[in-house]
């Protein structure tokens, strides 16, 4: 039989080596798969290092050891904010900024409406001003056109001339608390809390036209000013009065231009809305 089973090309005499052979293998085979099985089974127990690391790696889960668990991936509780302590600080943090600026709006419309109150009391002393030296100045070129009588100049002159001491005190007043306010209040307004964009541009065109009607008052009060100090050069008057009264026909045309222009502020501002007080 251990004849028949050899190869039909082997010699006879080798056929009882190959039972050895046959063996042997088998043995190495098995001994290997019982190795590999036990390695795949993380049962390896040898001290060696190479085998104790490849069994260590082959029971750690598939995951890189650098890769970060992030609190992103835990579920947020029932009834609680998903928003993290910094961000809620953050939120704080921008808030009060947010009011500040709001604050700060108000607080320039609330210095705005001031100097507008201070504004106002000095265009009332520029309007008296204006109804004096405009009525002195007019008296004597409607006179010379022939549109009013000489008592009905002198009547002006006189009722002007009474009236423009105390006129001239109440805007030397007037300035001196328009010179302490802030001019300069309610330029680059902004609507915010407490000020709406339409009180914002009322309180701006309201500011502006002021602004205009003060700065053509200066002249005028200068002029009025100086004929009052000229109607006290009473010997002059009576002594010179080609000297006299060449001056104040001088006046009178020089007067034209800033009475027509102040006209002019008065008309534009009183069109304007009154800046709301509140």
């Amino acid at each position: 039989m251990t004849e028949r089973r050899a190869g039909r090309h082997r010699p006879a005499r080798q056929s009882r080596k190959v039972w050895p052979i046959v063996a042997g293998a088998a043995v190495v085979c098995v001994a290997a798969g019982g190795t590999a099985w036990g390695l795949s089974r993380g049962g390896g127990d040898s001290t060696d290092g190479t085998h104790s690391t490849t069994a260590s790696s082959l029971r750690t889960p598939a995951t890189s050891p650098t890769t970060p668990v992030t609190s992103a991936t835990t579920p947020t509780a029932p009834g609680t904010s998903s928003s993290s302590p910094s961000s809620r600080q953050t939120i704080a943090a921008t808030t009060p900024s947010v009011t500040s600026t709001r604050s700060v709006e108000l607080a320039k419309l609330t210095a705005c409406r001031a100097t507008i109150g201070a504004g106002q009391k000095l265009v009332a002393a520029s309007d008296k001003n204006y109804a004096d030296w405009s009525g002195h100045v007019y008296a004597q070129t409607d006179y010379d056109k022939g549109r009013i009588s000489s008592e009905q100049a002198h009547a002006i002159w006189d009722r002007t001339k009474k009236a423009g001491p105390g006129d001239l005190s109440q805007y030397d007043t007037a300035k001196k608390a328009w010179d302490k306010a802030d001019q300069k209040a309610c330029t680059g307004l902004r609507s915010g809390a407490g000020a709406s964009q339409q009180t914002v541009r009322k309180c701006s065109d309201r500011s502006a036209a002021m602004l205009d009607v003060l700065k053509k008052a200066e002249p005028v009060y200068a002029e009025w000013k100086g004929h009052q100090t000229q109607m006290t050069h009473t010997e002059e008057k009576s002594k010179d009065p080609d000297a006299y009264f060449t001056e104040w026909f001088g006046r009178v045309h020089n007067a034209e231009k800033p009475l027509a222009a102040y006209k002019k502020a008065q008309t534009a501002y009183r069109k304007t809305a009154a800046c709301p007080s509140t």
